[in-house]
């Protein structure tokens, strides 16, 4: 145990290893939820390196969010605590609600996951998804979360930005919902509607009221999905869409 400003950090062996550099541990405090800290081993304290360590972060916090469904980010002010000569400490997660009981046992599936998916080598159209994503869930509003989701899908089914609107929603349809003629109505109107009311949002400067929290719920599973297939797939965006299209031709 490492007591650092009366924070016990528990054993390499609870811990997980994201880099060779960058460690994820869940504290052994007896709080309503144990508190989860990002552990750096950095060469000094210049303002590149923290840089780094907050995008490295992002990143693990991005896949964290994706595997659980649940908000995820750092808590309070940026402030660094060091562990030793060279290891600095990141102040730790909020909006984590991933232990049912005051043990860190319980972090090891969903920490143990985001840790997978963070060590992969991901395309910057993926991670770009990823990160809205995740923002959509820390949204303050609906439809500051649509418009994060609706950039999420543009992420993963834009390549210029002709009929987008129909093109996003038509690709997002059938990658998804593939030869279900159901599935895929119901994906093709919902993205269609909600990407009308994102542009309401955005290029009107107004609030969409019609913006409903149970639809906005959808996207995000749709968002998911996507995100969930190419992870699977593990294949560039142009590929994919190329496919997208050639059954769409062939009906």
């Amino acid at each position: 145990m490492i007591p650092i400003s009366g924070i016990n950090l528990p054993s390499i062996e609870q811990s997980f290893e994201v880099e060779k550099d960058f460690v994820i541990v869940v504290s052994d405090q007896a709080l309503p939820f144990p508190p989860v800290y990002a552990v750096f081993a950095v060469p000094d304290e210049s303002v590149r390196i923290r840089n780094e360590c907050v995008s490295k972060l992002s990143k693990f916090l991005d896949c964290f969010s994706y595997h659980t469904l649940m908000p995820a980010d750092i808590s309070g002010p940026q402030v660094w605590q060091r562990v030793s000569r060279e290891k600095i400490m990141s102040p730790p997660f909020s909006k984590v609600k991933i232990f049912k009981r005051n043990s860190p046992e319980y972090a090891k599936v969903p920490l143990t996951a985001a840790t997978n998916l963070a060590k992969r080598k991901l395309f910057k159209f993926l991670l770009n998804a990823l990160t809205f994503y995740r923002r959509s869930l820390l949204a303050r509003t609906r439809d500051e979360s649509l418009v994060d989701l609706i950039i999420a899908l543009e992420s993963m089914f834009s390549l210029n930005s002709q009929e987008i609107r129909y093109r996003l929603s038509l690709w997002t349809a059938y990658f998804i919902g593939e030869s279900n003629i159901q599935m895929r109505k119901q994906i093709y109107d919902l993205v269609y509607e909600m990407y009308g009311l994102r542009n309401t949002i955005v290029h009107l400067g107004g609030t969409a009221k019609s913006v409903d929290f149970v639809k906005v719920a959808r996207l995000r599973e749709v968002v998911r999905d996507a995100i969930t297939k190419y992870l699977e797939l593990d294949n560039n965006k142009k590929s994919c869409l190329e496919k997208i299209e050639s059954r769409i031709m062939s009906g």
